[in-house]
């Protein structure tokens, strides 16, 4: 199995029970059906390579991931998340969210029911001081407090917002490559998986909840029709599956926004010379949107 830059590929092989490597099971293919690359995982490898094509590629990750975001960010989120997995079939980026998203999609397409997105925060336990890490994961039967309200923030969040995971709790990073119990994973990120912005080792990690994602009935039947590779082999159903495909049909991400971006990052022109041996992930990425 193939996994592409845009991950840490940290994927462990064996879950501590069944949910875990279930859900691990998925986010694999989410990553088979929905190949990307993703600016923040490849800002490291950018910095220890700095040649012109190398600066030129991520220049065009960074400019393909805004186009996309201000393509599928205008609607609700049912409509959103539609038009975003159109952008991404078509100019293959995406970051922590969208990968975050899909990895919601496919584990409600296979029957979990408790799931929601989850941001990732760090607290000084002396100062109290809150830092965002930038960071989008999926919980799985992650209890809220009684009484929680979810809400969208866009500045400072307050300390009684932030919650920690409950012992059942399981964290899926589909953007880090793995998943584990939501206590384990939290104590992972401060060692060996990267993140954009690095967590104090002594700070404490919590999590600040979305909202579910809106999907209506007939929205995880398309899914499953047209990409029945995310469900596992015991959920996929030899019956024909039937859903009217016309609202769908309205979301389309049209393949010239890729080209020009590839132009005017001075990536696809008379005289450019598609990178050797060392670069073989670039080569297949432009090969597929020539």
């Amino acid at each position: 199995m193939e996994i592409h830059v845009s991950q840490n590929q940290q994927f462990a092989f064996k879950g501590r029970n069944i949910n875990i490597r279930k859900a691990d099971e998925i986010s694999r293919k989410v990553h088979q059906e929905f190949p990307v690359y993703s600016n923040t995982a490849l800002k490291r490898f950018k910095n220890k390579n700095k040649t012109l094509t190398i600066r030129r590629f991520y220049s065009t990750i960074n400019d393909l991931i805004t186009e996309l975001r201000s393509y599928y960010s205008i609607s609700t989120d049912r409509a959103n998340f539609f038009r975003m997995i159109a952008g991404m079939k078509v100019a293959k980026v995406g970051n922590c969210y969208e990968q975050a998203r899909l990895t919601e999609a496919a584990l409600l397409m296979n029957g979990y029911k408790d799931v929601r997105k989850f941001s990732l925060y760090e607290v000084n336990p002396k100062t109290g001081k809150i830092k965002d890490l930038d960071h989008t994961v999926v919980g799985i039967n992650i209890k809220l407090p009684k009484h929680y309200i979810t809400k969208n923030w866009y500045d400072d969040v307050p300390r009684a917002s932030l919650i920690s995971p409950n012992n059942n709790g399981i964290i899926v990073d589909s953007w880090a490559g793995f998943t584990d119990d939501a206590q384990n994973a939290l104590t992972r990120y401060k060692g060996n998986v990267y993140l954009s912005s690095k967590p104090n080792s002594k700070n404490k990690i919590l999590l600040l909840p979305y909202t579910k994602a809106e999907f209506e009935p007939q929205d995880i039947l398309y899914l499953k029709k047209h990409y029945p590779n995310l469900l596992l082999k015991e959920n996929k159903k030899t019956s024909k599956i039937y859903v009217n495909d016309n609202w769908y049909k309205l979301f389309k991400f049209h393949k010239s926004i890729v080209d020009n971006i590839k132009r005017q990052n001075k990536l696809k022109s008379s005289g450019y010379v598609e990178p050797e041996n060392l670069y073989q992930k670039i080569k297949k990425f432009f090969s597929k949107n020539s």
